[in-house]
């Protein structure tokens, strides 16, 4: 099967939640997408070969990932590496770890082989990527207006900036009055104006060329659509490009003896105890409204189910679960993925 590159340029501010609209992330799980996929496909009567395609492993996808201009992120493990075992005697370096989510793909070799300095390490949600706090009212059914604060992303070259962190735009607007300045105005500190080439990026991989038709159909319309919450305030709409995948991560897909899942999963019943034996994970709980109009006439919640995190570790592979997680009442089932894609993390 061969694996490839998506890559997400988002047009605009995008949001992707957890736990409230004050919380979130700049990065998506891929259930998250195959749900998103999976309403487009309904639209188009494509649905059940994409359901079939995925249980039996036609069609796999990865969670996303941060990529800037080159360089590609991956999760950062979640066993110990040489790295983070050198770090327990140096406080400094400890916890520059801890607050490490993500490691680039050319850094990855050191930080398994202990060689890798987080000092010099960028993070992408404090280098590239802006978050910002959005403040919307709720008017309907309220004598008055009730604020509320939305937490929003976007992409940009923040990696260029001169001053200090105190310049940091927190909103569109303060980029506009940031640049502004720049240009003659009040305010300290400059910002770089030149946007570098940068988004979110999944792996995927697929048995043919008609699985591959599919996936680039539903991902144009959704493209349109737009991905995560917020969309019909125009969020979440984006461009993409299908790529091969870079030679330095290429060579980790599908090998090693010890792996690290980069998709959320979960195993089926009769792999899971396998799978858990001696692994390094961490369960996350999944939940949220169903988005699909046929569903019900009224808004309604999904079943919660435990997912294993993206960058857990296992000794060994296994192939995951789509799981119904439809609330009884429902039009159609509603469905949960939980197949992973794994790298090596031999060092």
């Amino acid at each position: 099967m061969p694996y490839k590159t998506v890559k997400f340029r988002f047009s605009g501010p995008f949001r992707f939640g957890r736990n409230s609209l004050s919380g979130g992330d700049y990065c998506f799980a891929a259930d998250t997408l195959f749900s998103a996929l999976y309403i487009e496909a309904l639209k188009k009567g494509k649905h059940e070969f994409l359901l079939q395609s995925v249980q039996n492993g036609r069609l796999l996808f990865s969670d996303a990932f941060p990529w800037l201009e080159n360089t590609f992120f991956l999760p950062k493990p979640l066993s110990a590496g040489e790295t983070e075992l050198h770090a327990r005697s140096n406080s400094i370096l400890k916890k520059k770890l801890k607050k490490l989510k993500y490691i680039s793909i050319d850094d990855f070799d050191s930080y398994l082989n202990g060689t890798f300095d987080p000092a010099r390490h960028s993070d992408p949600s404090g280098s590239f990527v802006r978050q910002y706090m959005k403040v919307s009212a709720a008017i309907r059914g309220n004598e008055e207006a009730m604020p509320y604060r939305i937490r929003m992303c976007e992409f940009s070259a923040c990696g260029n900036k001169t001053g200090s962190d105190e310049n940091l735009p927190k909103s569109p607007l303060d980029h506009a009055n940031k640049n502004a300045a720049g240009a003659g105005g009040s305010g300290s500190g400059t910002w770089d104006q030149t946007l570098a080439d940068s988004g979110l990026y999944i792996i995927v991989k697929y048995h043919d060329d008609q699985t591959g038709e599919l996936l680039q159909d539903l991902l144009s319309s959704l493209s349109y659509s737009g991905l995560g919450g917020k969309r019909f305030s125009g969020c979440g709409r984006f461009e993409f490009e299908i790529e091969d995948v870079p030679a330095s991560l290429s060579k980790r897909l599908d090998t090693g003896k010890n792996v690290m899942s980069i998709s959320i999963a979960l195993p089926d019943d009769s792999e899971l105890e396998q799978a858990l034996d001696n692994g390094t994970y961490a369960v996350v709980k999944r939940s949220g409204f169903i988005a699909s109009d046929r569903f019900a006439s009224q808004q309604m919640k999904k079943r919660d189910l435990y997912m294993l995190k993206s960058g857990s570790c296992f000794r060994r592979i296994f192939q995951g679960s789509v799981r119904n997680v439809a609330c009884r009442g429902g039009s159609h089932p509603v469905y949960r993925y939980g197949k992973p894609i794994f790298v090596g993390i031999d060092s």
